[in-house]
């Protein structure tokens, strides 16, 4: 009885050991990508209109960091164009405001897509802006608003806003 009793509290401990080392190895893992200091997702309801602005507010803290600006385009395989037209408005801490239209390239030119897809659903990861410095503290709000000659979209299922800090190497640039 003894014995049943110690091997149950050596395999305990062996699991345990091998807990500890997979949370070690994710945590190294997870260390080694770049800090995001902002992330967020809006969903569309499968077509992008007019009347559907996205928007994203951020905090950027410290104006001595590079960042990097990416966003995520999901789509349907169906979305019937190469590219994507939208215009990008920047608003700054103080109220001012920066606009310019995107042609955001969602295949190539032979009509294959650029992003992952998986069944009829397709995800891409566009790099807006690399080691951007912002200009001062502050919350600061990006918004996306369709610029296509069509209204609404069909095939447009949402987007994402993900800001890291800039690889030191890229830094220099």
């Amino acid at each position: 009885m003894r014995r049943a009793g110690a091997e149950r509290g050596k395999h305990r401990w062996h699991g345990d050991l091998a807990a500890l080392i997979t949370a070690c190895i994710s945590l190294a893992f997870a260390a080694c990508g770049p800090e995001v200091v902002y992330e967020q997702h809006h969903d569309l309801p499968g077509e992008w209109s007019y009347a559907d602005s996205v928007t994203f507010a951020y905090e950027i803290a410290d104006t001595s960091r590079a960042y990097d600006l990416v966003l995520e385009i999901d789509h349907e395989d169906v979305f019937a164009t190469q590219n994507l037209y939208a215009q990008f408005t920047t608003i700054y801490p103080d109220g001012s405001r920066q606009t310019e239209p995107l042609s955001l390239e969602l295949a190539d030119g032979s009509g294959r897509w650029l992003g992952d897809c998986s069944g009829e659903d397709c995800a891409l990861s566009l790099p807006l802006q690399v080691s951007t410095r912002y200009p001062a503290v502050g919350t600061y709000a990006m918004v996306l608003r369709q610029f296509m000659r069509q209204d609404p979209i069909p095939g447009i299922e949402g987007f994402g806003l993900r800001i890291a800090v800039a690889d030191m190497a890229d830094e220099g640039r």
